[in-house]
């Protein structure tokens, strides 16, 4: 916890100290209030006109364990990986639309590993998307170990369908990504543009947890 502490109090001198970063600082407090972890509060449905202020890419989350729902601007990218931030501190990294790791959440993602040429993380038109590829997942267990959990995945593409994201409305081709080993599956799913962006996303970052991830606002 003492960790996490001087983490975020660095995060913030970080954001405070540099000028070029006073926007940033800005607009994560704007979003800290949309931050929701109680099961008993609703989840919040926004409009454009309400983030039309955040003149930076934009995300949305929900998931099924500690953090319900939360708005993250990127904090930063380096060599294809993004980190976002929430307004209250809770982190992941994405590359592509696959969540690499995850901090200041309840199931302590240390590393995702897959194929580079993977469509999810570079951008492919449905149609050219292998059948087959792997995933690694490294998680910290509750005693400060390395778990490492790994499958064998199939895409399986499937129908068109019309999803809307905070009032735009996009036709997109859903894809399941099936995963398995000798003791587990998950299935994975991921919502894809013409030219293979990935718009929304429901990956499995941990035991019992999902996330849906839709893609408010794209990074150019």
């Amino acid at each position: 916890m003492e960790i996490k502490k001087i983490i975020l109090v660095l995060f913030w001198i970080l954001l405070s100290s540099c000028s070029s970063n006073q926007s940033i600082f800005e607009n994560v407090n704007r979003i800290k209030s949309i931050t929701i972890y109680s099961e008993k509060k609703p989840l919040k449905s926004f409009t454009r006109e309400m983030l039309n202020h955040i003149n930076y890419p934009l995300i949305e989350i929900k998931t099924e364990g500690i953090l319900k729902q939360a708005l993250m601007l990127p904090l930063s990218t380096r060599d294809g990986y993004v980190n976002y931030t929430s307004g209250s501190g809770q982190i992941i990294t994405m590359k592509g639309a696959v969540v690499i790791r995850t901090n200041g959440m309840n199931n302590h993602l240390l590393s995702m590993e897959t194929n580079e040429n993977s469509p999810l993380i570079q951008k492919t038109p449905v149609d050219k998307w292998p059948l087959s590829g792997k995933r690694e997942f490294k998680f910290l267990n509750s005693l400060n170990q390395q778990t490492i959990i790994s499958f064998d995945c199939r895409f399986e593409t499937g129908h068109k369908e019309n999803i809307e994201i905070v009032e735009y409305k996009y036709n997109l081709t859903l894809v399941r990504e099936k995963c398995k080993n000798n003791n587990k599956q998950i299935i994975n799913m991921f919502w894809v543009g013409k030219h293979g962006f990935i718009w929304k996303s429901f990956p499995w970052i941990g035991e019992g947890n999902y996330a849906e991830i839709s893609i408010i606002k794209p990074a150019i």
